[in-house]
């Protein structure tokens, strides 16, 4: 169904927080991202009075579906980020603090979770989890360190099905639990390397090496 974007729906969703495209539109007064623009400094600017902005912006498409809505406050994205497919399904979310991107959710096509990721200067830091477009889990570790060091528990699953990581890590470091086998390491970069081969690679596969 499609989302209309009214102005309650719109501040809901902040505080809780290729075939041709129908040109975006303003509803509500809310400008769209082509009525603002991004400085030197990485302020963004309202073209009408060349201001840093504070407020919604949005693009909605000429057929009411809402497709893409954030918050600025004084120039920098503060709150949710949101982009939506043609069908006003939420596609990602992003999360932002005084223009830091703190965390990152993205869905499948079926509306399944694919990610959620905490980030620190544009890199995960903290918990982050993927899952396959079934719904099972792809990837779990309780808290990604600077340099992708993974600490605490990890658990790392093949497309097939293989548990090639459920462990214990500390700052990178293997401490206790499964971890993959030499021959299962050559046998799952073999079926990477036939995937790319066919052009079938598995998108933003999960490594089976740990971040050192």
């Amino acid at each position: 169904m499609p989302m209309l974007a009214t102005v309650a729906t719109l501040l809901a969703l902040w505080l809780i927080g290729c075939g041709s495209e129908p040109e975006p539109e303003s509803v509500a007064g809310f400008p769209t991202r082509d009525d603002v623009s991004e400085n030197d400094d990485g302020i963004t600017l309202l073209a009408a009075t060349g201001e840093p902005y504070t407020g919604p912006v949005q693009d909605i498409s000429s057929s009411g579906v809402l497709r893409y809505f954030a918050f600025y406050r004084d120039g920098k994205l503060h709150g949710a980020e949101m982009r939506f497919d043609r069908d006003g399904r939420l596609q990602r979310l992003n999360d932002h603090h005084d223009g830091e991107h703190v965390r990152r959710r993205d869905w499948f096509e079926n509306g399944n979770m694919e990610l959620d990721a905490m980030l620190r200067d544009g890199s995960a830091y903290g918990r982050h989890t993927r899952w396959f477009e079934d719904g099972s889990l792809r990837f779990y570790c309780e808290n990604m360190m600077e340099g992708l060091r993974w600490d605490g528990k990890v658990v790392d699953i093949a497309p097939d099905g293989t548990v090639i990581y459920d462990a214990i890590f500390s700052e990178g470091q293997f401490v206790s639990g499964i971890s993959p086998s030499e021959e299962l390491l050559e046998r799952l970069h073999a079926a990477e390397t036939d995937d790319e081969t066919t052009g079938d690679a598995n998108e933003g596969a999960t490594s089976a090496e740990p971040g050192a």
